[in-house]
């Protein structure tokens, strides 16, 4: 009896769109390999690789895809040489034009990798390079493959295109599939409210994996069950969620322009990474080391008060920071130092909705402007470094740079004219944010700033030097107090440990003597007299 000898294999799977999501498709390729494993009982499946919603014709795939990761593997020798690839038909591997999909299989070649379509049962080896009957048979399932898609690429803008311009004219709505909040004639059902809640728990910090887990939570037995965190990426940034469609507002919006575009601010900086939605102090994400710019981290025992930690030098001792400092008092220089600004600065951003709506619009327009000139820059010194022509491009370049231009003087517009409101007001809105810890956390890292953390001496980014610096005098252990500067400098204050409450450090207590924005100056004044 002989041992024979084992081949092994990965298997690559794709469907093209979101509307292909739960149909068979897979459950088609998935049969299709397995009956092709059933007649070659030598070959071992060591892998798989699924590209879902991923066009071959657009070469998505192979950029962003699993497919990538399977070129990556193969050409870094994870994937070993005579290995098999198990592929239903070529087309599953790419729909792109003959240029691309030889410059494909040569790369696959060239490792020493095998192309197996299992529904015809033929293997493209690397030997099939000097075989012009193979060479002729797979160039010909390219060609099909490659004009069949942009058939379909055609037809469908064809379509699309109609649609649109009865959408634009005649105010109809597109006949196309929708997402899951509309009805078939563009108004709103009741799932609605998951867009909302979408929207609600971004700004409240939630990423977009825990944000599925909550929707599935709440809303059973519907089609949000099939969500994924990607999809609900795409809706916080799409203007379907505001009734546009091909930039036609054409249905009822699921949510209004004010928050769709205060999400979009959130977004674009980047605030969910740093917004902790388990966020504990008011402080949270706000602080900077003075001595390497990292973060600070907060830190308290069962016993003891919070401090706060350079968090490179706790990570990899790659801060020379000395000492942790007391997270009471960098609470109190919120309170007595920064705050003032803070709120003068949120008065000055939320005062005129209809300016800071505006705002926003521009904020989110200037983005897009930007990152589409900065992929058209890149095209550029392509087109360029091939030799090609770039007379269109640096067309294209130019009316996006006057784009930018544009809505540079228009945002800096408006941020003047919001400036130039009362600089010293307070809004009733901005008092009762420290009433609020909920938001006080989230509406701060919306601000921008950051309170440096120095050995001693605490300062801020972010407010142009307007905001005074304050010292930490050191801890009397014989009186059990904190001493502090007060925010003129004039003297030491002195507060006792005990009235150092987790209540108080959570703004939870605050409105014992803070009620409202007018207030809030006069409740300091009284507490440093002496």
């Amino acid at each position: 009896m002989t041992n024979e000898k084992k081949r092994f294999a990965v298997t690559y799977q794709r469907f093209s769109s979101e509307r292909q999501m739960g149909n068979s498709s897979l459950d088609r390729q998935t049969d299709a390999q397995k009956a092709w494993l059933k007649q070659n009982p030598d070959v071992v499946v060591i892998d798989s690789f699924v590209d879902e919603a991923m066009s071959g014709w657009s070469g998505k795939h192979l950029k962003d895809g699993s497919l990538g990761q399977l070129m990556t593997a193969i050409e870094d020798g994870i994937i070993q040489e005579g290995t098999l690839i198990l592929v239903e038909h070529f087309s599953r591997l790419t729909r792109q034009n003959i240029d691309n999909a030889e410059e494909l299989i040569k790369r696959i070649w060239k490792a020493g990798i095998t192309v197996v379509t299992v529904r015809d049962n033929t293997e493209y080896s690397p030997s099939a390079v000097n075989d012009m009957s193979l060479r002729i048979r797979l160039i010909v399932e390219i060609e099909q493959a490659f004009k069949e898609s942009e058939w379909r690429s055609a037809k469908v803008k064809g379509s699309y295109n109609r649609r649109e311009k009865k959408a634009r004219e005649e105010g109809m709505v597109p006949k196309i599939r929708k997402p899951f909040w509309l009805n078939a004639d563009g108004t709103l059902n009741h799932l609605h409210k998951a867009v909302k809640d979408i929207f609600h728990w971004y700004m409240e910090g939630l990423g977009q994996q825990r944000i599925v887990v909550k929707l599935r939570d709440k809303y059973p037995d519907t089609a949000i069950q099939k969500i994924n965190p990607s999809t609900v990426m795409r809706w916080i940034q799409s203007d379907v969620v505001r009734g546009y469609w091909r930039g036609i507002r054409i249905y009822e919006p699921a949510v209004d322009d004010q928050l769709f575009f205060d999400v979009q601010v959130i977004h674009q900086s980047r605030l969910y990474k740093n917004v902790n939605p388990d966020r504990k102090w008011p402080m949270s994400g706000l602080m900077q080391c003075e001595v390497c710019g990292g973060g600070m981290s907060i830190q308290k025992t069962k016993n003891t008060l919070p401090v706060v930690r350079c968090s490179s030098k706790q990570r990899d001792l790659s801060c020379e920071r000395k000492t942790t400092f007391p997270y009471f008092i960098v609470h109190m220089y919120m309170l007595t130092c920064v705050l003032p600004y803070a709120l003068r600065q949120y008065t000055q951003k939320t005062s005129s909705k209809e300016l800071q709506l505006e705002l926003s619009r521009v904020e989110h327009a200037l983005t897009k402007a930007r990152n589409k000139l900065k992929t058209e820059k890149e095209f550029y010194q392509k087109a360029s470094d091939e030799g090609k022509s770039t007379t269109m491009i640096l067309e294209l370049m130019n009316d996006t740079h006057e784009k930018v231009m544009e809505l540079e003087t228009k945002l800096n517009n408006i941020t003047e004219s919001i400036k130039n409101q009362d600089e010293y007001a307070i809004s009733k809105d901005a008092g009762n944010l420290v009433l609020t810890p909920d938001t006080f956390n989230l509406e701060m890292h919306k601000l921008g700033f950051k309170i440096i953390v120095g050995e001693q001496v605490l300062s801020t980014l972010g407010f142009e030097n307007e905001v005074p610096k304050m010292a930490y005098a050191g801890y009397s252990r014989k009186k059990k107090m904190y001493q502090y500067t007060s925010p003129s400098g004039e003297y030491v204050v002195e507060w006792p440990t005990s009235l150092v409450t987790e209540d108080f450090l959570m703004m939870k207590t605050l409105s014992d003597y803070v009620n409202s924005a007018e207030m809030i100056h006069e409740a300091w004044d009284k507490r440093y007299e002496k």
